[in-house]
C-alpha cells in the first residue's frame, strides 16, 4: 500500500490559490480591517464623549459639531449607506 497522494494538476492550482488568498488576507485584509475597526471606535468613542460633555454642559455642542465632522471623514470611506445617509450634510 502506498501512501502517496495523487492530485491533478486543476487541483494543484486550485490549492496554490487558496494558500495566495490566504496570504493576501493575513497580511494585507486582517490588518486594514483591525486598523479600519480601531479608527471607527476612535471617532464613535469621541462622538459619544462629546455628546455625554454636551449634555453637561450646553456651551460644549460645539465639540459635538466637531466630533461628527470626523464621525463623518471617517464613516464615508465605508461606502454604508444607511450610515451616511444620516448624517448631516
Amino acid at each position: 500500500m502506498s501512501n502517496r497522494i495523487s492530485l491533478d494538476r486543476e487541483e494543484v492550482d486550485r490549492l496554490i490559490l487558496i494558500g495566495m488568498d490566504f496570504d493576501r488576507y493575513q497580511t494585507q485584509v486582517i490588518p486594514d480591517v483591525h486598523q479600519r475597526v480601531g479608527e471607527l471606535t476612535r471617532a464613535l468613542t469621541d462622538l459619544v464623549r462629546a455628546v455625554l460633555a454636551a449634555r453637561q454642559s450646553p456651551a460644549l455642542v460645539s465639540d459635538v459639531d466637531e466630533s461628527i465632522g470626523i464621525a463623518q471623514k471617517v464613516l464615508v470611506p465605508t461606502a454604508v449607506p444607511e450610515a451616511t445617509r444620516l448624517l448631516p450634510k
